[in-house]
């Protein structure tokens, strides 16, 4: 198992454990990149769909936003500390794509299917 495999593995599971044990009944679900969620249990084996995942995470709640505002169109802009990244909201939905850019290829990271 790669490291970071590892180091997110029990981070999650420690949350996991923390949330058990304040009485929380329901499932720890973790952002993905695609912008849906996953269970903590599959995210422990499977970090690298996090990938992105925060600025998924915007868009999805820009969206949100204006659909309260009654906003039909809209960009979303996340800004790091070293990045940024927009996101487009037209005609009340998110823009999507099946494709990834990572650091400059298009293929930064094999994932496995299961």
């Amino acid at each position: 198992m790669p490291i970071s495999d590892r180091f997110v593995s029990e981070y999650v599971r420690g949350i996991d454990r923390r949330l058990g044990q304040s009485g929380f009944g329901g499932p720890f679900l973790l952002v993905q990149s695609t912008g849906g969620l996953y269970e903590s249990h599959q995210a422990r084996t499977e970090c690298v769909r996090m990938l992105e995942s925060g600025p998924a995470a915007g868009v999805i709640g820009a969206q949100a936003l204006c659909g309260a505002l009654g906003l039909s169109d809209a960009v979303a802009f996340d800004m790091g500390g070293t990045t940024a990244k927009a996101g487009v909201i037209y005609r009340g939905k998110a823009l999507t794509t099946g494709a990834a850019l990572v650091g400059g290829y298009n293929q930064a990271c094999r994932c496995r299917s299961r």
